[in-house]
């Protein structure tokens, strides 16, 4: 009887293994119903400029598209965390629309955006124009975005990292000429990331 036990117990671990294994190292990104909880962190940022002229950019219809690049991630709470060290596993999500759903814990302390020209009186190449800025943020929860705000307001709530925002200029330039612009975006674990737009031409 005991040896029966036995064979038993070495076939279902030898069954069972596997399955642990694969819970522990897939990251439960499979099609599983419901899907798991699905979250982002920033590690990066890139960018497109809207403008729907293809000789010049009117400032009042032209936005910089930013787009964070995201590492998103699961929480596994069936599996035991005796089994498996720790509840989070990078992965990429790719079966689920809206992934990153959940948010992030990560919040934006600072927005600067930076020209490579004087964009008018008082605002000379390199010095800050985000107070002549609007911004649009976007998140996954309930697919939200806001109306535009004042950079200023939008900092002053200390808000979670969006997914995407647009920045949209809400003044003229002085002149109008070829602008290369600077965004950088620093969150409040200390991240600073930076994208560079290609030349903007107004008119």
């Amino acid at each position: 009887m005991k040896r029966l036990s036995l064979k038993f117990a070495l076939f279902g671990a030898l069954f069972f293994l596997p399955v642990i294994i694969s819970g522990c190292w897939g990251c439960g990104c499979g099609k599983s119903t419901p899907p798991p909880d699905t979250f982002y962190d920033t590690i990066g940022l890139s960018g497109k400029v809207n403008c729907s002229n293809s000789t010049g950019c009117y400032y009042s219809s032209t936005s910089l598209d930013i787009l964070p690049q995201m590492r998103y991630y699961v929480t596994l709470p069936h599996v035991p965390k005796s089994i498996c060290s720790g509840g989070l596993y990078a992965c990429s999500c790719d079966e689920y629309d809206n992934y990153g759903r959940k948010g992030t814990s990560e919040k934006v302390v600072d927005i600067q955006i930076k020209s490579n020209r004087e964009f008018k009186t008082g605002y000379p190449a390199g010095k800050n124009l985000a107070d002549l800025m609007l911004i649009r943020p976007y998140y996954y929860i309930g697919n939200q975005s806001s109306d535009k705000l004042a950079i200023d307001s939008f900092l002053s709530t200390t808000p979670f990292a969006p997914y995407r925002f647009e920045l949209f200029f809400n003044v003229a330039p002085d002149t109008f000429q070829s602008h290369i612009f600077t965004i950088r975006y620093q969150l409040n674990n200390g991240e600073v990331y930076t994208y560079t737009t290609p030349e903007i031409t107004f008119q």
